[in-house]
Formats: structure tokens, sequence, C-alpha cells
């Protein structure tokens, strides 16, 4: 019986082949780009007497680009966005993020960040004692009368934003039921 496709036959040309189709496809994997989005949270760091007021976005979408084997085993614990505000006074401004606020690997280009405008509002952070007071629900027994409450610690010591505090006269607790 007559072999129709000898194994042994040209087998360095065979080898060589082998050898070539894996190089090949070893350098397109390398080569190959792939693009991914990250939702990343955002770090602002300010100076210790400054507090955030008002809303700022919690996370950002930075759409990046790189190698394939490179991006696939990027995790978001090696991402950082970050926005330092330590010198900034008390104000409302608006800060454009840039390739600078984000750290990556340097294989990394970065495509697009979303927003990539942001507005911050910092003002002092101060401290502020305020009575707490008590919410209830519900009616005592007709034999019964409440009196009194009696709250131990009767005023907290709340801390934050100047402006914020500044509209705070007191603290509700969770409402009590009486029945």
């Amino acid at each position: 019986m007559k072999k129709i496709f000898p194994i042994k036959k040209n087998i360095i040309l065979k080898i060589i082949a082998l050898m070539l189709a894996i190089f090949l496809w070893a350098y397109v994997q390398a080569d190959s780009r792939l693009e991914i989005t990250f939702n990343l949270p955002l770090q602002i760091t300010t100076a210790s007497n400054m507090a955030i007021f008002g809303d700022t976005p919690d996370f950002i979408n930075v759409t990046l680009i790189g190698r394939r084997n490179v991006i696939s085993g990027l995790s978001k614990d090696q991402l950082n966005v970050e926005l330092d505000l330590s010198s900034q006074e008390s104000s409302k401004v608006s800060y454009r993020l840039t390739e600078k606020n984000i750290s990556t690997p340097k294989e990394i280009e970065i495509v697009n960040i979303e927003p990539n405008q942001i507005t911050v509002d910092l003002d002092y952070t101060v401290s502020k004692e305020v009575p707490i007071k008590v919410i209830t629900t519900g009616r005592p027994a007709s034999d019964f009368i409440i009196y009194d409450f009696i709250v131990i610690p009767s005023t907290v010591i709340i801390e934050g934003a100047e402006r914020e505090l500044k509209i705070i006269s007191h603290i509700e607790t969770i409402p009590i039921l009486i029945d």
C-alpha cells in the first residue's frame, strides 16, 4: 500500500514551515492592539482643612489602547485617576482631566477620558455641636402619656464643609416606634 502523504519526505522544509507559522502567529498576537474601557474611581486629594462641597463624579471612564498581551493582563488595581487639590483654597473650580491625572503602565495609551471636565467646589472643614432630636411614630396606649425624651449624649459634634453645616440645626434619630 502506497502512502499518500509521506511524513519523512521533505522533513526539513516541513519543520521550517511549522517554525515560520509559529513565529508569524506569535508576531501577530504580540503586535495586535486592543482597546478597553475601565470605570475607575476618582481620587481627589485636598488640604486637611478643606472638604468637597456639592456633587463631583465618583467614577471616570478611561479608554485605553495597547498591545493585546499587555492590555489583557491589566486590572483596575494598576490604574488610578488622581486629582491633587491640596494647594487649592475654598472655591468652585473646573478642572480638565488629562493623561497626567491617570497612572497607567508605560506601554498603554489613553484614548479617551469621560467626563474629561469636572467641577469641584471646595470649602473649609469645620466642626459644629448640634442637639439630637428624637423622632417617633405611632401613639402610646390610651393609659399612657409621653412626658419627655432623654437622649444621652444630648448633642453630637459633626464635621464637614462649612456651607453644609450652616444649614444643619439638629440631628434626628431614626424613627422610634411607640405602640
